[in-house]
């Protein structure tokens, strides 16, 4: 945890419910945010990585025989936030912007490149592309399939932008969404569509009436009812200041609705969600940093009924929280290394290059006609689409629904796929 007692580790597995402090690490200034290298299997921390604002940026070395030491990593800076993949530090300056930094070696950082966004507070590094919350300045989507060469692809304005996390939605039929969901604490949630292109973010729904500091997905089995089958469902967790935590379901993109709350004291202003399978009967957790009263614990195996725990104090309170967690489905790095053995046949296979261009590709979610030849929709192939085809006969120019099989041209070709298809459109 990060916030006024300095840079705390506890123990979680002791003790899942109210985790037990283990220690106070080492510090050169105030920390601000926290982040690890961590072993691809176990999830554990082999290195973690301290924003230490005017001291710059901390590493520690949690292999070691001191794991609390703090080494001096990048300095010269006033770093705000600080983020990894596979190799990189995303490193966050205040009143200039992001930073890059190769840390393929963990106990060094070769500065890479800059991109100047003075009001940025965090970054979320995400495939090819650094979202970065800017306050006021709304929300930067950087791309990064250069590292030597970031730029700002597309911005975000008139929101205020602390927090954000992204998600590819496939929960839903055939269908499948990619949103981003910024933490605005002056409104609420703003929900942005980032198809098809991530370049051109469209901003199409917020949720008003809260104080949003942090957010977090996660996803949850939901038992069958009567009404509704057995499925996984969507959660967004909100640390929504005063409010505690709040929570959505965010199964259906374009259907946003809240299912409970926890009320807490003090100003929850940070969250992870968390499973862990012991003790018997708690499977999920939502860990909280609450800048009052310290680090809560609320049990959300339930995301519909949570219950709030307890809280491990810390009278300086917490700002920020980071806890280690296994990466079960994380088989390639964003180099297109293999990370662990599994049966996945394309591990291995992939460049840097490739993971670029699979990527940089556009998705658009348009879904084709069930019933092409049924030009005019009202379900039955017949005389009628025949007539429809001949009022168009020749090139086609624009949106032609009775080029049926899409050559440019409305012809006999168009006439035999009716023919083809005569009958109740199934």
């Amino acid at each position: 945890t990060v916030g006024g007692s300095g840079l705390r580790s506890f123990d979680r597995y002791a003790n899942p419910d109210l985790p037990l402090p283990l220690s106070n690490l080492e510090v050169f200034a105030q920390p601000k945010a926290v982040t690890s290298k961590p072993q691809v299997v176990e999830g554990t921390a082999e290195f973690l990585f301290a924003a230490m604002g005017e001291a710059g940026v901390a590493v520690y070395d949690r292999t070691a025989i001191n794991p609390d030491e703090a080494i001096e990593l990048i300095g010269g800076i006033n770093a705000i936030d600080v983020s990894r993949d596979d190799r990189y530090l995303f490193v966050v300056e205040s009143g200039v912007g992001l930073h890059i930094y190769d840390n393929q070696n963990p106990l060094e950082a070769q500065f890479v490149s800059t991109v100047v966004i003075p009001d940025a507070i965090r970054v979320i590094p995400w495939g090819i592309y650094a979202f970065v919350p800017a306050m006021e300045g709304g929300l930067a989507i950087v791309n990064i399939a250069d590292y030597s060469l970031p730029y700002i692809a597309a911005e975000v304005d008139g929101i205020v932008a602390a927090d954000v996390h992204l998600f590819s939605h496939y929960q839903i039929g055939n269908n499948f969404a990619v949103r981003a969901y910024v933490a605005d604490p002056t409104s609420g949630i703003h929900l942005i569509d980032l198809l098809p292109d991530i370049e051109s973010p469209q901003i199409v729904g917020s949720i008003e009436g809260l104080q949003a500091y942090g957010v977090d997905i996660y996803t949850r089995w939901v038992v069958a009812t009567e009404t509704e089958p057995s499925r996984e469902h969507d959660y967004l967790y909100v640390a929504a200041g005063n409010d505690g935590v709040v929570i959505y379901d965010i199964t259906d993109p374009d259907n946003v609705y809240e299912v409970s709350s926890v009320n807490l004291e003090g100003i929850a202003v940070d969250l992870e969600i968390v499973s862990q399978l012991a003790p018997p009967g708690v499977d999920d957790y939502a860990v909280i940093a609450n800048e009052i009263l310290g680090l809560q614990m609320v049990d959300v195996s339930d995301p519909l009924n949570p219950i709030a725990i307890g809280t491990v104090p810390d009278k300086n309170g917490i700002t920020r929280v980071f806890v280690e967690m296994q990466q079960m489905d994380r088989f390639l790095s964003e180099q297109g290394d293999t990370l662990k053995e599994n049966s996945h046949p394309f591990t291995g296979t992939l460049s840097r290059q490739d993971i670029v261009r699979i990527l940089s590709t556009s998705i658009d979610c348009e879904s084709t006609p069930a019933c092409p030849a049924d030009v005019n929709a009202d379900g039955v192939v017949d005389v009628s689409d025949i007539l429809s085809v001949v009022n168009s006969w020749g090139i086609c120019s624009g949106n032609c629904e009775n080029d049926i099989d899409g050559d440019g041209l409305v012809g006999v070709s168009d006439l035999l796929a009716i023919v083809n298809a005569w009958g109740v459109c199934n």
